[in-house]
């Protein structure tokens, strides 16, 4: 079984933390969860390299380095739960590709994650590796609660499966924000 990630290795994803939480969490709960980490880290290799090393990770986490699609999509369909530890988000379409795969999510409080996973996910702050370790714990030991998220999952998803329908909601957000703005500039 594994918990995965996957994103771009940019400091705002709190790949350090989130691993710095996975051995707090495997310290914890005994198990032998992996951790399957998806994207091209050259650019931080070095530094992830020696967190690997520190904390005792070496064959815990697997990196998969990129990988196409439907690849992606089969690793993700599989795990036992997505991680999310972003610092911050324009939007969050990997907590939304996790829950159409049926994967359950754990992610940070943080930017747009709340609103875009509402109450399909178990949150946490993503500054605090002890509350990013229990959630782990948590979504491995509960399987009720991975059941939950699941189907909470799916509904909150299919908010997001209309293309054409985001596209309206935001340009009526844009239209309404110039138009305050127009007001004020008049004033």
């Amino acid at each position: 079984a594994y918990l995965i990630f996957h994103s771009t290795f940019w400091p705002n994803k709190n790949h350090i933390r989130l691993l710095k939480a996975f051995s707090k969490f495997l310290s914890l709960s005994k198990s032998n969860i992996k951790l399957a980490v998806v994207g091209k880290f050259q650019k931080m290799r070095n530094s992830i390299s020696e967190i690997l090393s520190k904390y005792n990770l070496r064959g815990k986490v697997v990196f998969t380095n990129f990988i196409p699609d439907d690849e992606l999509n089969v690793l993700l369909s599989n795990a036992l739960a997505f991680v999310h530890p972003s610092l911050y988000e324009g939007f969050g379409m990997p907590v939304i590709e996790a829950m159409t795969a049926g994967v359950p999510v754990i992610c940070s409080n943080a930017g747009s994650l709340p609103e875009v996973a509402g109450d399909a996910a178990l949150f946490f702050d993503p500054y605090n590796v002890d509350e990013i370790a229990a959630a782990m714990k948590r979504i491995v030991e509960d399987e009720g609660l991975r059941r939950e998220l699941i189907q909470k999952g799916y509904k909150q998803a299919a908010k997001f499966a209309d293309a054409d329908k985001m596209v309206d909601e935001y340009i009526e957000v844009f239209e309404e924000v110039m138009a305050q703005n127009e007001k004020n500039y008049k004033k």
